[in-house]
């Protein structure tokens, strides 16, 4: 058995020796092969690396060489750039000095205008101030008492100002008033909240001068106009708003003349004769309804007050004949009886006579009715004296033919009409 075991060994060991020397014969033919590749891959190495040091070399060389040439550029370029660095910094000098100055002149400036700002910011508010002294603006009736520089004023119709000081319009001052939508110029007492108003207003009729309308809650108690003496101590003129009453001379019945709803009253008269040293004896009214004296005014006072007023047409025809016969047709009537022996004057403007109460014959006459006693021509009057009583209101006619009516050489119509309209 143990013979058995040994030779298992023997053989196990034959065969790892045999095996040992197998492989050490295939590394050792390995080694050679590999040997044989690194020498010739070495030497091709060596070949390719000698060829490729002498390329770089060469390069190198090559390369050293245009750097220098570079860098001497370079050099010279950075010669070049320190020379305008040095005027850069010459003229950043200049620059810097410069602004530095221009910053002191603008710091003096800003000084100033700082200085003004703080003075124009004071007189802005002494301006605000004292512009409130004369004037008050209003919105809606409120007062508005922020700086006016700062309101900001919007377009609404109710913005008002209040004059809180006298004021004179040196070169004239223009109101524009419209009575259509109540724009007038109004006058006011201080009475608050119900004034006493005036208003005035323009319009195509003339200037118009009332009260400012009142309602039951708000009466307006300015019912007269009165207009001073110079002293502002007597009433010389007064408009009775409430009445209807106008009075001159006075207030209320010690004035002179009034008239009170269309009537007029007369307190005195004084005719002059000439100036005012020879005043006549007034109206005494204790003798209403009598026939009074005005010294040489032998007249009634009722026919002053009723002077008789005659109307009527006059015609001028132009004669064609050699020596013109000119006629002139008059037709009027008279306001009041007028008695016989008046002397009536028409005054017709047509004619350019020069001669001084002319008498014209009879002949050349023609009236309807019979009124006439006597015609004469008083240069470019015609004098009618009556011989019968002209009854109010009745038509006459008076028909004169002459060749001493001359026409005035401006008027050129065949025909020339004109109105009569004066008092006797």
């Amino acid at each position: 058995m143990n013979d058995l075991y040994y030779n298992i060994i023997i053989i196990v060991l034959v065969l790892v020796i045999f095996l040992a020397y197998i492989l050490i014969a295939y590394f050792y033919s390995s080694y050679n092969n590999y040997k044989d590749d690194v020498d010739d891959n070495f030497e091709k190495t060596k070949n390719y690396i000698n060829s490729t040091v002498s390329k770089i070399d060469n390069n190198i060389r090559s390369s050293i060489n245009e750097n220098e040439v570079k860098i001497k550029n370079t050099s010279n370029l950075i010669n070049d750039i320190d020379s305008k660095v040095n005027r850069f910094d010459l003229k950043h000098k200049d620059n810097y000095n410069d602004v530095s100055s221009s910053i002191k002149t603008t710091n003096i400036d800003l000084s100033k205008l700082n200085t003004r700002l703080t003075s124009n910011d004071v007189n802005l508010n002494k301006f605000d101030t004292n512009l409130k002294q004369f004037i008050q603006y209003k919105s809606s009736g409120t007062t508005i008492n922020d700086a006016i520089y700062n309101y900001n004023f919007g377009v609404s119709t109710n913005l008002s100002m209040d004059l809180l000081r006298n004021v004179n319009a040196v070169s004239g001052m223009t109101v524009e008033t419209d009575n259509l939508t109540n724009n007038n110029f109004k006058l006011c007492d201080k009475n608050v909240p119900n004034k006493n108003c005036m208003e005035m207003n323009i319009n195509n009729n003339g200037l118009n001068i009332f009260p400012t309308p009142s309602t039951t809650s708000t009466p307006n108690n300015t019912n007269n106009i009165y207009i001073y003496d110079k002293p502002k101590t007597k009433i010389i003129a007064k408009f009775d708003l409430e009445n209807r009453g106008i009075y001159l001379g006075g207030d209320g019945e010690n004035a002179g003349m009034f008239i009170i709803d269309g009537d007029v009253y007369v307190k005195k008269i004084n005719l002059l004769n000439g100036d005012y040293a020879s005043v006549k004896k007034p109206y005494d009214k204790s003798k209403k309804g009598q026939t009074q004296s005005f010294n040489t005014y032998q007249v009634g006072l009722d026919d002053i007050n009723n002077q008789t007023l005659i109307t009527g047409i006059y015609v001028i025809n132009r004669g064609t004949e050699a020596s013109p016969i000119n006629i002139i047709i008059i037709n009027f009537k008279s306001s009041n009886d007028i008695p016989i022996g008046t002397t009536i004057t028409f005054n017709i403007p047509e004619l350019s006579n020069t001669e001084i109460n002319q008498s014209i014959p009879s002949s050349s006459v023609e009236t309807s009715p019979t009124i006439t006693s006597s015609v004469s021509l008083d240069t470019d009057n015609i004098k009618i004296t009556t011989t019968s009583l002209i009854q109010k209101d009745t038509n006459i006619r008076i028909k004169l033919s002459s060749t001493l009516f001359t026409i005035d050489g401006d008027k050129t119509e065949t025909t020339i009409t004109n109105i009569i309209n004066h008092r006797l």
